[in-house]
This record gives C-alpha cells, structure tokens and sequence, in this order.
C-alpha cells in the first residue's frame, strides 16, 4: 500500500512539475540603451546584450524566447526624444508581447478632445534610415495577439512596411506616429505602407475610439494597407495631416486601403471612431472584397476620390445615391432599406458628418431632417451587410447654415536642418521643417513626386499592378 501511495505521489510531483515546466510568468524587459546588439543568453529572463546593456533588438529576442506574454518597457536615460537606428531588419516578433513606448519617462498618451488633434508626446524613435530595400520596422508574427503603442517609427525604406502583421490575431496598433518626426509636424515617411496586415485571421484594431488611442499615420506610400485578411478595425486616426490635424502630410497613395478583404470597419458613428483622412492621393480605397463599412469619417482634401471602390463589383456592388436637394437634405437611392449618411464638403468627398436616415423600403427615397452646413452636400449609403457606396454627387447648398472653415495649407519656408550620417536627424521638439528637408528625410530609396500623384493614369495602373504582385506575396 505504502508503495501504492509513493507512485501516486511521485506522478503527482511530475504533473505538477510539466505544468510549470510549460507556464511562465509575464516578463517586464526595459530597454535602457539605444544600441542595436542582440541579446546574449536569449530565454534566460534577462535582456542583455552582453555589454549590460538593453536593447530594442535584445529585448524581442529575449521576449520571444520567454513562454506567455511579455511586455517590452523603455527606461532610456537623458532627455528624449531617443532614436534607436537599427542596422539591419529586428527580428520577428514571434511570441505575443506589449511594446509601449509610453512607459519611457517624459511620454504622455494624448488627451485631445475627438477632433482636435493629438498633444501626445512620444519619446522613443524607430529610425529605418540604416536598412536597406524591403525592411519593415516591426514584424508581427506571432499567433497571440500583440500590441504597439507610443513609438515613432519613420524612415524605413522603400518596400518596407512601418508595421507588418503576418500572422495571428486581435493584434493592436495604438498612440503611435507612423511616418512623422517625434513632434507630428514633419515627413518622415515609411516606403511602402504604414501598417500592413496581409497574414493571420484578422480581427485586428488600428487606433481605437479613446483619445490615447489615436495613431498619426501620415507621409507614408500608403496608410494602413489591409491586404486580405477581414474583419479588421480602424478608428479614430489621424490619416494624412499633421498632429493639429489641420496641415497636410499626405500618404502618397492611398489614406487607407483594403484589397480582398471583408467585413473591415473604417470609422463609425459611435463617440470617437471617425478617422480624419485628408490630404491623401485617395482618401479610402477598396479594390476587392465585400462588407467593408466605411462610415461617419472626416475625409476631404484629397487629391482623387474621397471613396474609390475599384471594380463595379466591390463591396456587393453598391452604387452611390444621389442627392436630390440640399438644407433639408432629400434624395434617391437603389439599396431600398438602406443607411444614408449625410455629409458636407466644400468639394466632393465629406469633411463633416451629420448623421444619417433610412431609404424607404419600397422607392429607395429618403430625407434627412437635420441641419446641414454645405457649402456641398454629399451622401453614402450602406446596406444591411455593412457594404459602404462612394461618395454622391454633390449638390451645392444655398440654403445651408454655415460653410464650413477650410483647411489652411502652409507655405513652405526653406530652412537648414543639422547634418547627420545616413538621414536627416530629427529636429527638436516644435522646430519647423522645409519642404525640401521633410522630401530628403523619408525612407532610402523613396523618391516623392507630386507630379505623380496628379498622374490619375499612372497612379491607377500602378496601383492596378501592385496589387496583382501581391496576390504571390
């Protein structure tokens, strides 16, 4: 019997033993230096890449050795803003971790009202300036959901993404600068796109309805690009302007993108989820896919459509409904039972929205009875599906309350920035860029023409064809 007791005992003890054996706790690893070593021992809960020190690439390394899910901290001395310039591609992020950039001392999460801008103050830079062709800043692939917030990251060369998700899911990218310097206010931008999730089962968020949530994605090739997975959430951005959110740091391409995907939401109506999308080639683009909601935006300024669905069969082929007359906005549209939302624009996309109504189930008629401010009103519709149309028409308002105040556009002022190896180093704080300094600091390899941009041809068949190569990527 006293033998029958040891062996439970003993297979007891071993159980125990597996299940710690598979079972860690999360890990807190602060990076402490802005070098660029790796990690010594990886897996042995230190970050140290052998000279004491931590370092951003270390300090994955480290993470995606550990077992469960780690966060990555920032405790950089001296006064920030810091630039970490990594030499080569960092690794894959492989294990789900935090990557908080607010946690360095002197950041601060934005808490702009919905609208105003973002005063969030980021200290910690990702500068791609010293990769070469095709290197991302950040590469998600881990299946557990991971997050990054309160980073910079800029500069990363053409064909390289800001942040490339591969894998997994209900991954969150929040409080960051994507293509900007440490202040928002100059081109710094990405080669290829901001955030580009073309891998894993989707369900992923970019921003977020809360003022700390909000990302400044502007100056890049393209702003979020989601390529192919669904169900994907992006909310309350700043898509293509400055920090104030009223100057223009335009996405060359697209403000935002979507090719093949479904069920993706862009914005909503709910308190905090409108994305400010302005100053963009095209505000919003959707090439393929159906059930993409793209509602209650800011999205004006741009140089092409303010929604461009890019074949006849995009999006359930919903076609835009027209306004028939302005001030106590009214008009048609063929998607009977349907949801109108009512915008005004001083062109033909919509700056300002100011709710929505039903067509009738029976003519497609409909009417809305609330106030409207012009100078243009324009109108999308949106079936019971969640399939977003282009913008109306639009139908010029003489009867309407207001117009509203325009977008100032600055004009550049050359100045001489400090010199620097490999780039052009950030400025401090405050310090005003020329246009010709902010087209020379973006990634390697990443020439910007506004001529091309003008080149509605070019664009679209580049566009066109970009899209096709990555269906074999």
């Amino acid at each position: 019997m006293r033998q029958i007791i040891l062996i439970w005992v003993a297979v007891l003890m071993a159980l125990v033993t597996l299940s710690w054996a598979g079972h860690a706790e999360a890990a807190t690893l602060t990076v402490n230096s802005i070098g660029d070593g790796g990690d010594s021992i990886p897996g042995d809960g230190t970050c140290d890449d052998g000279a004491g020190s931590c370092t951003l690439r270390a300090a994955i390394e480290e993470a995606n050795a550990l077992v469960g899910s780690d966060t990555i901290a920032f405790g950089i001395p001296g006064v920030g803003p810091h630039t970490i310039l990594p030499g080569s591609a960092l690794p894959a992020i492989t294990e789900s971790v935090t990557i908080d950039g607010y946690t360095q001392p002197g950041s601060a999460v934005n808490t702009s009202p919905t609208g105003s801008g973002t005063n969030a103050v980021l200290q910690i830079v990702v500068d791609g300036s010293g990769t070469v062709f095709d290197t991302s800043g950040l590469l998600i692939s881990s299946a557990g959901p991971s997050r990054i917030r309160g980073l910079v990251i800029n500069r990363f060369p053409a064909g390289g993404d800001g942040i490339e998700i591969t894998a997994g899911s209900a991954h969150i990218i929040d409080g960051n600068f994507i293509g900007t310097n440490a202040a928002g206010t100059a081109d710094r931008g990405i080669g290829n796109d901001a955030i580009r999730i073309h891998g894993g089962t989707g369900g992923n968020t970019i921003g977020g309805t809360t003022p700390e949530a909000v990302n400044l994605i502007s100056g890049n090739g393209t702003g979020p690009f989601l390529d192919g997975p669904s169900n994907n959430v992006v909310q309350g951005n700043y898509i293509g302007t400055d920090a104030t959110g009223t100057l223009p740091l335009g996405n060359d391409s697209h403000g935002v993108g979507s090719y093949a995907g479904s069920g993706n939401i862009i914005g909503g109506t709910a308190p905090g989820a409108a994305n400010l999308i302005a100053f963009n080639f095209t505000g919003v683009s959707v090439q393929e896919g159906a059930q993409n909601s793209i509602r209650g935006n800011s999205i004006h300024s741009n140089t092409g459509k303010g929604i461009d669905l890019f074949t006849p069969s995009t999006n359930g082929g919903i076609t835009a409904p027209t306004v028939t007359a302005a001030g106590s906005a009214s008009g048609t549209s063929t998607c009977l039972s349907c949801t109108v939302d009512v915008y005004s624009d001083s062109g033909d996309e919509g700056e300002v929205y100011h709710g929505s109504t039903t067509t009738d189930g029976g003519t497609g008629n409909w009417s809305f009875s609330g106030v409207t401010t012009g100078p243009n009103i324009t109108a999308t519709v949106t079936d019971g599906s969640g399939n977003t149309s282009e913008f109306s028409v639009p139908l010029l308002c003489t009867a309407c309350t207001s117009t509203p105040t325009p977008t100032p556009t600055p004009t550049p002022t050359p100045t001489s920035g400090p010199p620097s190896v490999g780039g052009i180093v950030d400025l401090p704080l405050g310090s005003d860029d020329s246009l010709e300094s902010q087209q020379t600091a973006r990634g390697p390899g990443r020439g910007v023409s506004l001529a091309i941009a003008v080149a509605v041809g070019v664009i679209g068949l580049g566009w066109a064809a970009r899209q096709r190569t990555r269906r074999t990527n």
